[in-house]
């Protein structure tokens, strides 16, 4: 993408002159770095909300480990019946 992007900048740098050549340069340097700022933080934030959304019941970690607030909901294995509830 980067060589795409030179690419780019060599076709529009000759259209320019004097201080406009200096300013896109800089521009497009700081351009560059951000493109490069935002795909390292979207990798970061995908890994942590993949660590957030691990617990007990998707990964192979102890049910001790779970976050109280974040516990897996727990399903009811018995068939339901006619009866009614209570004793």
């Amino acid at each position: 993408m980067n060589s795409e992007l030179r690419n780019i900048q060599a076709s529009i740098r000759p259209q320019l002159s004097g201080e406009s050549v200096n300013r896109f340069d800089l521009f497009f340097e700081m351009y560059l770095a951000q493109r490069a700022t935002i795909a390292r933080l979207s990798e970061r934030i995908a890994k942590l909300e993949e660590q957030n959304n691990r617990h007990s019941g998707n990964s192979s970690m102890p049910p001790s480990s779970d976050k109280p607030w974040r516990s897996p909901k727990q399903r009811n294995l018995r068939e339901p019946t006619d009866k009614p509830r209570g004793g």
